[in-house]
């Protein structure tokens, strides 16, 4: 599981840090992967790619807010058994972001959408980080 590598990771376990960068390495291979940042979720960057680590900090506040209010929305419309939430898909007109969250840390993944012109229009093309 990805989630348990990254959290493992972050705990400084050294076989764990390897299969993060095996997956990072994976991910890089997408076609409009643009970077991650993995915190705690205390709101603090432990490791990030794509972006300054200004802007790394300022995608966390907002990120980690909203997945939490998402839980506790689905927790409340759902049984508990059904309320488990694996991540968030969030879209903006040039990028999506992916957050994922285990135990106490996160990883959001960014990835850029392929604008293709066909004709008149203009279509997008979704890559999506898994």
């Amino acid at each position: 599981n990805c989630r348990n590598r990254f959290s493992a990771m972050a705990e400084g376990d050294g076989k764990h840090e390897d299969m993060v960068e095996n997956m990072i390495l994976k991910m890089r291979e997408i076609e409009g992967f643009t970077g991650y940042v993995i915190c705690n979720n205390n709101g603090i960057v432990i490791r990030y790619e794509g972006r300054t680590y200004d802007e790394a900090v300022h995608l966390v506040s907002g990120v980690l807010g909203l997945y939490q209010k998402s839980k506790l929305a689905v927790t409340h419309l759902l049984n508990p058994e059904d309320s488990a939430i694996e991540n968030i898909r969030l879209k903006s007109n040039d990028y999506e972001l992916v957050v994922s969250q285990e135990g106490n840390f996160t990883m959001i993944a960014t990835q850029n959408f392929h604008h293709v012109t066909v004709g008149d229009e203009e279509e997008v093309k979704e890559e999506v980080v898994e």
